[in-house]
């Protein structure tokens, strides 16, 4: 079975109007509602944990209604992810295991607010800046750990760029160093990537995508 990537529209408003916290929950809610893969039922039910666990954290509502003001994108590809991680990770009833995947995968990357001004940038990044973005998985455990996220918990969210072949970031670990659920992450952040357009290039081909995800086993 595949999944095709939905495109969010969050809004077509300035940048200037206020930007809330209900209409990002929102946002997540309906995108859920709409290409969610499971009967409306268990889809409520996800949605109805999802929002506890918002009231439980709201700070992180609020972070998260920030990427969305300032980094589209990343906001974008978040929900996406957490659709996907729900999908695949779903038995057929949801359970405190289920929310806890969606939930933190929609969250992973919270850490790309310290570095947007750099990634919405419509130009190739100099090597510093390139550098600098590479941090950004450090200060998505950072901002979590900060809001009282348990270690245990997050600790993955530092490795989901990292490579089976030792060739990623921020620690170059390798192999079974790396998590699962980060390993889980990052090819579905690639496949995400591959299918959504760019400033600068065309959204690539699903069959692309899948050649390309297979190019990188082993890596």
């Amino acid at each position: 079975e595949v999944l095709e990537i939905v495109e969010v529209e969050t809004d077509n408003f300035s940048q200037n109007r206020e930007y809330k916290n209900l209409e990002t929950f929102l946002i997540i809610k309906n995108t859920f509602e709409n290409v969610y893969f499971c009967n409306d039922k268990t889809t409520k039910k996800i949605t109805d944990e999802l929002l506890k666990r918002f009231k439980k954290h709201p700070k992180i509502l609020e972070m998260f209604t920030l990427l969305r003001r300032i980094d589209h994108y990343s906001f974008v590809a978040s929900i996406n992810i957490s659709v996907i991680i729900g999908h695949i990770m779903d038995e057929g009833k949801v359970n405190k295991n289920l929310i806890d995947f969606i939930f933190l995968a929609l969250i992973h990357d919270i850490g790309k607010i310290k570095v947007s001004k750099i990634t919405t940038q419509k130009r190739e990044l100099s090597e510093s800046e390139f550098r600098e973005v590479r941090n950004h998985p450090l200060y998505s455990f950072e901002v979590l750990q900060s809001l009282g996220f348990e270690r245990k918990d997050i600790l993955f969210v530092q490795q989901t760029h990292e490579k089976w072949d030792g060739m990623g970031y921020p620690y170059s670990i390798g192999g079974k160093e790396i998590q699962t659920f980060a390993q889980i992450i990052s090819i579905i952040e690639l496949y995400n990537a591959l299918l959504s357009p760019r400033p600068h290039r065309e959204a690539f081909h699903l069959l692309e995508v899948m050649d390309k995800i297979r190019d990188e086993k082993n890596k």
